[in-house]
């Protein structure tokens, strides 16, 4: 999350990771850190602030909420960090520890929360305590599992595979549905040929790591999958399966990759053969008239 006011902050930085995920008990202690690496081209050192927020999402697109507190944000309360403020130089790093204490009452089932590092504007500021003028804040999710009774449940709302694009960038789509009261994981796979060569363009299994995405409880996500440096003109096979709660849905299409310069193209060239092809009707109609009438 990154707030300014229309201009670049100066003192800009990175964590690593940029989420942890736990399985937990009632009443553990559990710890953990992030790294806040300073990546300013400043001279001076860079001051900060650690925060602990609630973790939820807004919308089906999955906007991050840093705000609302639910029965599923209580993580945030059982957080401690170690050092909540300090210094890193230029090119310089620093590890911020965190304890995670779980109530020995605490129920079954998901709870999320998000560790906030900001810059502290105060430390770049004049004297005079000038207004602060940037605000640049970036969050390390937890994402966390409580033993105890859960709920697995939801689907596979929809699934789409275009089938006809005037750009060589297309992409596919999905709507998941989780019903129950603790985050589950979509596996997609997707793979992509030339349809005409067989040529593979992408494919996922290529890659070290699956392709995994999120769904928070109580929700729907939408998963979209941009597909490009595909040929401007032709036919690409795409075929795209994806796993969730023991369900799998598997599309496979042919996209017809046709840019507007070609549609124009081809209807200036129809008009132009069927204005052909009326002309000649029109031509031998009329000598076929001025033969009667010579007749």
């Amino acid at each position: 999350m990154d707030t300014t006011n229309n201009s670049t902050p100066s003192n800009t930085f990175s964590i690593t990771p940029m989420s942890h995920s736990f399985s937990l008990s009632a009443g553990e202690q559990t710890s953990g850190a992030i790294t806040v690496i300073n990546q300013s081209d400043s001279t001076k050192p860079f001051s900060f602030k650690v925060s602990v927020a609630p973790y939820g999402v807004k919308g089906n697109n999955y906007d991050a909420d840093l705000v609302t507190e639910t029965d599923l944000t209580q993580l945030a309360k059982w957080i401690t960090i170690e050092n909540p403020s300090g210094t890193i130089d230029p090119g310089k790093s620093e590890e911020i520890k965190f304890t995670i204490n779980v109530p020995a009452d605490a129920p079954g089932g998901g709870q999320y929360a998000a560790i906030v590092v900001s810059s502290d504007s105060q430390a770049e500021g004049s004297e005079s305590q000038s207004v602060v003028e940037y605000v640049y804040e970036v969050a390390s999710v937890i994402y966390s599992q409580i033993a105890g009774k859960t709920e697995h449940k939801g689907a596979i709302l929809s699934h789409n595979v275009p089938g006809f694009s005037t750009t060589p960038k297309v992409s596919v789509n999905a709507t998941i549905k989780n019903e129950g009261n603790v985050h589950e994981f979509a596996n997609v796979s997707l793979t992509v040929t030339n349809a005409l060569t067989g040529e593979d363009i992408f494919s996922s299994e290529e890659l070290d790591t699956p392709i995994s995405e999120i769904v928070m409880p109580y929700s729907e996500r939408y998963i979209v999958r941009n597909i490009s440096n595909l040929p401007s003109l032709g036919v690409i096979s795409i075929k795209e399966t994806i796993k969730y709660l023991g369900e799998s849905s598997t599309i496979e299409q042919n996209l017809i990759i046709c840019p507007l310069w070609f549609l124009l193209l081809a209807s200036l060239t129809i008009v132009a053969a069927v204005g052909a092809i009326v002309a000649r009707a029109r031509r031998r109609h009329n000598k076929t008239k001025r033969n009667r009438a010579e007749d």
